[in-house]
């Protein structure tokens, strides 16, 4: 068969397979295999200077290589693509070709550093303008004065200490502050917010910490103490929020305390209404109670000496040990030649204080005695002229150290004397002027630390035994 007619029958083939319109997509009215790209070609053809070709077949490619060699036995070029069309292109968009398209897109040398813009290109001249205009690396070189700007990735004005460039004037995506800790979150900066989430919102290397600006009032300027409300009670129920483990926690701003005479509930255990209770404020109901402590020792006192003592009694060193039984409330002691000092003291069973600076509070003591031989006087074993008619028992109020006391001595009538072995008072205390002030200063009965009874049985050369009995109902009342 002729060539001619070869040809002939490729093209009444190629007609008849444009006649079916689910065989190969349209082509262009100009010729069989033109094209405009590769969809308007056929499956396994490529669209090459506007010919639908095959790389490595037939109809050859003109420019699209395939293999090592081009289908006249050359090496294919390397061409890069060229956008801004300044006749430099991009290296990191290349392709190998057996010639230059026409289409301009390609261009056998690379170099450009900004391939949408005409201006760069190792062609261009360097300007001061945070630009690598001509492509070699480096920017606004040559040019002074330069400045160090940090690359900021996220936009926050604040850039990466380790992603520095020196320049005339910022380059894109550069800001001339560093600083910034994390550049992939704008919230993250200097200055910023210090939030409770575990991050450090302000780039001082630390966390969650102190104080933390409108964390937990969004839109308020300033830091704030935060008030909250922590569901406790009395005074443990006002709190300030907190960031604890990276959460918000109400933090009560009081402990649990002792209750003082203040009007609030210091030991949060307000369940009933009532605040300033006893036994801390105003001191326990019974001094024979389980909340309360004692002990008694004898005192050697020197013959003639002052009676009324100048400081607390209890912290002095014991001449012999006296009986106290909490449970029947009896004090009990036996000296032959006795005219010494006697001490019993109550004070809080957990080592605290007992405020009874309170009004209307006052001391109940019910007591009865006895005495062998009893006593020497009908005015009171304590009647001497130092003492200045002092009776039994005289009561002590102890603060924190010795000198710190107020000092009770009963009136006439209501004391122990000769046969009258029994003793029943009510002894007012704050601003009572029964009460002598001690030599500390300061000391207001708000801190008191125990009750001191002292007594002197003055039976010199006679042995003494006593027993006082304090009842139940000794004790604070209000």
């Amino acid at each position: 068969m002729s060539p001619n007619a070869t040809w002939f029958k490729v093209v009444i083939v190629a007609l008849t397979l444009l006649a079916c319109s689910t065989c190969l997509p349209s082509w262009s009215l100009t010729g069989p295999y033109a094209c405009q790209n590769d969809a308007t070609c056929a499956p396994g053809y490529q669209c090459d200077e506007d010919i639908c070709c095959v790389p490595g077949g037939s109809p050859a490619c003109p420019t699209i290589a395939y293999g090592p060699k081009c289908p006249d036995g050359t090496t294919p070029l390397t061409l890069f693509e060229d956008l801004d069309a300044d006749g430099w292109g991009n290296d990191q968009v290349t392709s190998a070709r057996c010639a230059i398209p026409k289409s301009g897109r390609w261009v056998i040398r690379g170099g450009d550093c900004d391939d949408a813009s005409r201006d760069s290109n190792p062609d261009t001249a360097e300007k001061c303008n945070g630009i690598d205009d001509n492509c070699n690396g480096d920017i606004d070189e040559t040019l002074v004065p330069r400045t160090t700007f940090f690359r900021d990735e996220d936009g926050d004005t604040y850039g990466k200490d380790t992603a520095t460039k020196e320049a005339c004037v910022a380059p894109r995506g550069y800001v001339n502050r560093g600083g910034d800790c994390d550049d992939f979150s704008p919230a993250l900066k200097p200055g910023g917010r210090e939030l409770c989430n575990g991050l450090d919102d302000n780039c001082n290397g630390m966390t969650d910490e102190a104080p933390l600006s409108d964390v937990f009032n969004p839109g308020m300027s300033g830091d704030t103490d935060f008030e909250c409300v922590t569901g406790l009670l009395g005074a443990c129920a006002a709190g300030n929020l907190q960031c604890v483990n990276h959460q918000q926690v109400c933090i009560s701003r009081r402990a649990p305390s002792r209750e003082v005479c203040d009007g609030v509930d210091n030991d949060c255990n307000n369940t009933n209404g009532e605040v300033d209770e006893q036994p801390e404020c105003g001191g326990p109901m019974s001094l024979r109670g389980p909340d309360v402590r004692a002990g008694a020792k004898m005192i050697l006192r020197t013959v003639g000496a002052p009676l009324i003592t100048d400081q607390c009694m209890k912290g002095v060193t014991s001449a012999g040990a006296e009986t106290w039984n909490a449970s029947t409330g009896t004090w009990t002691f036996t000296q032959p030649n006795d005219s010494n000092l006697h001490v019993l003291w109550f004070e809080p069973a957990d080592g605290g204080v007992w405020d009874l600076s309170r009004n209307n509070l006052s001391l109940q003591l019910d007591v009865t005695a006895s005495w062998t031989p009893g006593f020497s006087t009908d005015a009171g074993a304590w009647s001497d002229s130092n003492a200045g008619g002092v009776r039994n028992p005289v009561i002590y109020a102890c603060g924190n150290s010795p000198d710190q006391f107020v000092r009770y001595v009963p009136p006439a009538g209501q004391y122990l004397q000769k046969n009258v072995m029994s003793m029943s008072q009510k002894i007012p205390l704050a601003g009572s002027s029964g009460w002598i002030i001690g030599k500390g200063s300061g000391f207001d009965m708000s801190t008191v630390t125990h009750i001191e009874v002292l007594l002197w049985p003055n039976t010199q050369s006679q042995s003494t035994n006593f027993t006082l009995q304090f009842a139940p109902t000794s004790g604070f009342a209000k």
